[in-house]
Parts: structure tokens; C-alpha cells; sequence
């Protein structure tokens, strides 16, 4: 019987060789310095300003909770906004992660990036699998920018060039020679920093847009009563639809910094997990209270949870569910991929 570490050591193996789903959430893009949600939260309490009474004091309970050190999504989730405030929300998120994403971009083009996520999918280059799938809530590009650096093709429903409309979420094969290119699905279900609707209701993906005209709506998702409303609309419902299925055929779940707080995932999650009892990975600095019942209530037959403890990583699975310790930063990327290796 292996010792703990092998035993740590082969499941996250196994998941890998299993060619998962892979799922990234906000903890992926802090090590390249965009804003967490802490930081948003007091971006949005310090710059928001309401304009009528009405808004001033639905305005002022959300500051109060904020401030108080309530979950931002939790807050704006039973905060009845105004269009007004929901608009000030949405422009102040976006021009504060594209600040940051930005810098980023930066690194790209100066030829500096080092994204571990290039190195892990790296390891699928030359296989059989034309797709590989990875589903992101983050509206930043860094998975994006991580892939240009490492070359590989990846679609998210719209076409490359400097202005391009929404054509499908549908997976669609890229050529070469008439051979198929190992193409990277990449599904942006809040949204993403380029996608806008123009003021003639068309969508559309501009990669450039460094300051936000008044004639583009930036269309991402962020937390509060609204999101549900716009989650209906394209192209998240297209992406939403596509997740579901490529759920339904994951042999694998690797997610990484997800803290399992969105209520249109986890369900779709849920449901695969249940019917197909497949391994389940989380590397996080710090696991969520949502993120530690889901992996109870739902994936508790075969996971590996490793998150950050005392200089250390905390490790949990089905054999130590009250967890154990082991050597090395294995919780983040690059200590995972030292793991993996």
C-alpha cells in the first residue's frame, strides 16, 4: 500500500492522465496581480456613488455589509440595485481588472510570461485529443495570454481579429493541411474584458479597447441580482449550454483557485459527479466554505483537495478526509505540476 505522499501523488496523476475538465477560478489570476474579490469589493465602496436617495440607501447597506467583511457576492446577491448602480458596478469592475490585465498583456508581449497553466496544458500537445476543455469565471485574459505564449489555438465563440461578432459557442475543429489543430475550448461564461454589446445590440470581441466608450456595454457578469437576468441572454447562454455537455463526457474535474460560489455552475458539476463518479482535483490557497461542502456533499467518492497550511500543504482525499500534511507548496500551480511530474 503506498505511503501517504505516493498515495497524494497518484491521484493527482491519475486526474491529469484522465485528461480533465479543467475549471479556473479568481485564485489562478491573483499570483499575476489581478485585483481579488477583497479588493474589488473595496474598489467598488470607495468609487461607486449613487446619484438618487433611492440608491444612496440601498447603496449604503451594501457598503456597510461589505465593510463589515461580508462576501461581495453574497451582498450584491440580496441588494435590490438599481440599472444605475448595477451600470457604475459593471464599468468600475471592468476598468479596474482591464488596469491589471493589462500589465499582464505587457509581460506577453516583452516575451516575460511564465504561466504554469502553459506548462500543464502542455502535456496534451501531441496527444490524440483535439480539444481541451477549460472553463473560467474570471473575465481577465491570463489564460488567454498563457496560451498565445505557448502557441496553441483556442476558440471562445467568436473569431479572431480586431472586431469580430459572436458566431456560436459550439466546439468547431481549426485545419492545417487539411489535418485538425489541437484547439483549446475556452469557456468565459462570466464574460470576458473584450466582449461588449454595441449600442446597435450587437455582440461583439475587441481585444484592444483600452478605455471603455460610452457606445460599448462591457459584458460581464458580476455579482448581484442582475446576473441571473443576464445570464439568460447570449453568449453566456450558449457557453452555459456548452459547459453542460462537456460536463456530461469529463472523465476528470482539475480545478484550480475555484471557489465554488456560482450557482450556474456547481449544479451542472453536481449532476456529472453524481453520474459518473470521476476523480475530482482542487488546488487552492484556501479552500471556501462552499468549496469544502460541495466536495463533501458531491464528490466525496474519489477527490484530493491541497490547499496551503503552515508553510506547507494541507491534503485531503477519501483515505484522509480530516487531512494530512505534506512537504512543498503543492497547492499552487507550479508545486502541482512538481507533483504531477
Amino acid at each position: 500500500m503506498p505511503n501517504a505522499f505516493e498515495h497524494i501523488q497518484i491521484k493527482a496523476q491519475r486526474c491529469i492522465q484522465a485528461a480533465p475538465m479543467i475549471l479556473v477560478g479568481s485564485g489562478a489570476s491573483v499570483p499575476f496581480e489581478l485585483p481579488t474579490m477583497e479588493q474589488l469589493a473595496n474598489h467598488l465602496v470607495e468609487t461607486v456613488s449613487p446619484k438618487e436617495a433611492k440608491e444612496r440607501s440601498a447603496w449604503l447597506d451594501a457598503k456597510l455589509a461589505i465593510t463589515n467583511g461580508e462576501n461581495l457576492e453574497q451582498v450584491l446577491a440580496k441588494c435590490d440595485l438599481t440599472e444605475s448602480i448595477t451600470e457604475q458596478i459593471v464599468n468600475t469592475t471592468w476598468n479596474l481588472i482591464s488596469k491589471a490585465d493589462s500589465k499582464v498583456y505587457q509581460q506577453l508581449l516583452i516575451g516575460t510570461l511564465d504561466n504554469p497553466i502553459t506548462r500543464l496544458l502542455g502535456r496534451y500537445r501531441g496527444t490524440t485529443r483535439n480539444f481541451i476543455y477549460v472553463l473560467t469565471t474570471n473575465y481577465d485574459r491570463v489564460i488567454e495570454y498563457a496560451l498565445l505564449a505557448a502557441n496553441f489555438r483556442y476558440t471562445t465563440g467568436f473569431p479572431f481579429g480586431y472586431v469580430s461578432s459572436f458566431e456560436t459557442a459550439n466546439e468547431y475543429i481549426v485545419d492545417q493541411h487539411k489535418r485538425p489543430i489541437q484547439t483549446v475550448r475556452l469557456l468565459k461564461i462570466h464574460g470576458s474584458l473584450d466582449w461588449f454589446l454595441r449600442d446597435d445590440t450587437t455582440i461583439i470581441s475587441a481585444p484592444f479597447v483600452s478605455g471603455l466608450p460610452t457606445y460599448l456595454k462591457p459584458l460581464i457578469v458580476t455579482p448581484g441580482l442582475s446576473k441571473y437576468e443576464v445570464m439568460h441572454g447570449e453568449p453566456f447562454r450558449s457557453n452555459l449550454q456548452l459547459a453542460d455537455n462537456f460536463m456530461k463526457r469529463a472523465r476528470a474535474f482539475l480545478c484550480i483557485g475555484f471557489g465554488f460560489r456560482d450557482f450556474h455552475i456547481e449544479p451542472k458539476m453536481r449532476k456529472a459527479l453524481k453520474e459518473q463518479k470521476v476523480p475530482f482535483v482542487l488546488i487552492t490557497k484556501q479552500t471556501t466554505v462552499e468549496a469544502n461542502h460541495f466536495v463533501e456533499r458531491y464528490a466525496a467518492s474519489d477527490y484530493l483537495v491541497l490547499e496551503a497550511k503552515n508553510g506547507s500543504t494541507w491534503a485531503r482525499s477519501e483515505l484522509f478526509p480530516n487531512g494530512i500534511s505534506i512537504p512543498g507548496e503543492h497547492w499552487s500551480m507550479e508545486g502541482f505540476l512538481n507533483l504531477i511530474t
